[in-house]
């Protein structure tokens, strides 16, 4: 078990249902811990409901687990709350693409490439 594992369970023990859920989910996902890490996660989103960090990190297990419906609805809320924030664009626009919304991806493609010029990834999509 890695050392920032054990300070984050320690974190948590201490202070359960506290504003760092999402950094202790993320490290259980990590360690492969996938079943641990959401029944944090949705404690946590329960209590916090808008907390960025969540929704972007309950976007990302639901696509690693093939949940795209579900990764789709986690990135749209993040990026309905931060419209210009580029890893919730970013992650949209990935799961939009796996899903053969082409037309929605490419948008925001090019909404990141106008908001993050020097992205490679974005510009080079964008122009596809």
């Amino acid at each position: 078990m890695s050392t920032n594992l054990e300070t984050l369970e320690g974190a948590w023990s201490a202070n359960p249902g506290g504003l760092l859920f999402a950094q202790y989910a993320e490290a259980l996902h990590r360690e492969g811990r996938t079943r641990d890490a959401q029944s944090i996660l949705a404690d946590g989103m329960a209590r916090w409901p808008k907390h960025f960090s969540g929704r972007l990190l309950k976007g990302r297990l639901a696509m690693d687990m093939g949940d795209l419906e579900t990764a789709r609805a986690a990135f749209q809320e993040a990026v309905d709350q931060d419209n210009n924030s580029p890893a919730a664009l970013r992650s949209l626009a990935v799961v939009l693409g796996k899903q053969q919304y082409q037309r929605q991806a490419i948008d925001l493609w090019v909404r990141l490439s106008l908001l993050d010029p020097d992205n490679p990834d974005a510009a080079a999509t964008a122009r596809r």
